[in-house]
């Protein structure tokens, strides 16, 4: 009898559950993984010994309470179910299955936690601050034959001797340069704190530039949460072109639909591409508890604009292209003039 497992709505391999399956194979079981995308599916045919759910966001909790309810025994976990339920430590410590997904990525923590305490994220409330975790070097879980690594640290940025005591080095550039030393092509999938940035930083990320997340190009995904932060971003962005990026290798994440005004989201997306050929790429904020994001058809449509990436605006405004679809134009004003 095999076991299940359950990926209710990763955007990558789910650390987790490749785990859990090397685990459950290194005692001689059979695993069977289902994705299911976000949307509720057909249950693959059983008995299945055990039923493991995995869920990140919490607006799909509903789909994988309803996929687990039927089984009697099925267990659910992940930071869109709990923020304290954990892997125990001798699955955690294990070397991921890759075959589960047949990725070429090695996908793992340097190190866990946050300096921040952003009301609109969970990683502060689930991992604790950084000191609180223990430092993972990246030689340490990277599997032979590996070229290419997944980041997944949420404040790589903040990496200093004065936040995490225990190391004293500069954990930010100990693992550039065992990157580097051992050829490993490497993406920091978090956006990339602006606020932490300086001079030698940028410089560090400019010798050994990472990767987006398909290994394509040249990528450094930074963030823009809101506003008021638009002095970090400037600065790090100038940091970083002086370094040698381009601004086309720059990605920066801007949510959107939370506090920020129509004209501030112009704002934004008008800085960095106007003024430095950053990239822009716009989230929509969607409620912690799981409840639907407030309609705005203004907002939608200036995402679609935005995210469809330079193909949609070099060309052509966002008024030019709300102009060229009229059911777009009409919904929005319409909308708006209610």
């Amino acid at each position: 009898m095999s076991q299940l497992l359950v990926d209710v709505d990763s955007k990558i391999p789910n650390l987790a559950l490749m785990k859990i399956s090397k685990f459950l194979k290194e005692k001689g079981e059979e695993v069977q993984l289902i994705r299911l995308e976000g949307k509720l599916k057909q249950p693959p045919k059983g008995p299945f010994e055990k039923v493991w759910v995995s869920c990140v966001f919490t607006w799909n909790r509903l789909v994988a309470e309803a996929f687990a309810s039927q089984y009697d025994n099925a267990e659910l976990g992940g930071s869109g179910i709990s923020l304290i339920v954990k892997l125990p430590d001798e699955i955690e410590s294990i070397i991921p299955d890759y075959s589960l997904y047949g990725d070429d990525r090695a996908i793992g923590f340097v190190l866990r936690g946050c300096i921040r305490k952003c009301d609109f994220c969970l990683v502060s409330r689930k991992e604790g601050k950084i000191t609180e975790n223990v430092f993972r070097p990246v030689e340490s879980w990277v599997p032979d034959g590996f070229e290419k690594v997944l980041l997944l640290d949420n404040e790589f940025a903040a990496y200093d001797p004065k936040v995490y005591a225990p190391i004293k080095e500069d954990i930010e550039l100990r693992t550039i340069r065992t990157l580097e030393a051992n050829g490993w092509k490497y993406s920091i999938t978090q956006g990339y704190d602006l606020r932490c940035m300086d001079e030698r930083k940028a410089g560090q990320l400019a010798d050994y530039k990472p990767m987006d997340l398909k290994f394509r190009e040249k990528r450094l995904y930074c963030a823009w949460d809101y506003l008021g932060i638009e002095p970090f971003v400037r600065k790090g962005i100038e940091l970083l072109l002086k370094a040698g990026f381009k601004g086309r290798e720059i990605t920066v994440y801007c949510l959107v639909g939370m506090r920020s005004t129509h004209e501030e989201d112009l704002h934004r997306f008008n800085v960095l591409w106007n003024e430095y050929g950053a990239l822009p790429f716009l989230m929509r904020y969607r409620p912690l508890d799981g409840s639907e994001p407030r309609r705005d058809p203004w907002l939608n449509a200036f995402c679609r604009y935005v995210n469809r990436g330079p193909a949609s605006y070099r060309n052509h405004s966002f008024e030019e292209y709300l102009g060229h679809r009229p059911q777009v134009h009409a919904k929005v004003f319409g909308e708006e003039s209610k």
